[in-house]
């Protein structure tokens, strides 16, 4: 059987289509096969995310209110080297996060008084304070987002893994015979 035929639709392309998550789904090839069972198996490590991106799921907040997304600007690891979130967010070098409610609209968590280069990014927070006597922000200073945060977050359908059996249910045959035929 063609072994680039499967690997080459929606299904078997998970990388693509799902980004570095699917990095735990792959596609074993048995090569001492010489019987009609099976030749491959599709596996994969988290076959909830598979499904999730199946169906649509909805994402909430396990322990809170709000899910926080991070923003290009805020830093990619947090105190002790982790993916970043708020409980980790290093205040020692940005200043602490204010919560910004917005009717209507996602909130906001928010670090003020920080330098922002030519750039975009984020730089640490000023020595001396970022607001003058009369409440103005110094010159180069600024308010940066760090997080969105919202209630839910509905993914959205990528993959559609029953389609792509159909359809491989579909061609089976036409493939086994092509086989037979040149052996």
């Amino acid at each position: 059987m063609s072994r680039s035929g499967p690997r080459t639709t929606g299904v078997f392309e998970l990388p693509k289509a799902i980004g570095a998550i699917a990095q735990g789904a792959k596609v074993y090839w048995d090569n001492t096969n010489k019987g009609h069972d099976a030749a491959a198996m599709v596996w994969s490590k988290a076959p909830w995310i598979i499904r999730a991106f199946d169906e649509g799921a909805v994402i909430k907040s396990k322990s809170g209110f709000w899910l926080a997304i991070p923003t290009e600007q805020a830093p990619k690891r947090g105190v002790g080297g982790k993916r970043i979130n708020p409980s980790n967010f290093p205040e020692h070098r940005f200043g602490p996060l204010r919560f910004v409610y917005r009717r209507g609209r996602p909130s906001l968590l928010v670090v003020d008084g920080v330098r922002v280069n030519m750039c975009g990014r984020v730089g640490r927070r000023a020595n001396s304070g970022a607001f003058t006597k009369t409440g103005r922000m110094k010159q180069g200073m600024a308010t940066s987002v760090m997080f969105i945060m919202l209630p839910r977050v509905r993914l959205k359908k990528r993959l559609n893994v029953r389609r792509e059996i159909k359809r491989w249910e579909i061609r089976l045959p036409e493939l086994i015979g092509g086989y037979l035929e040149r052996v």
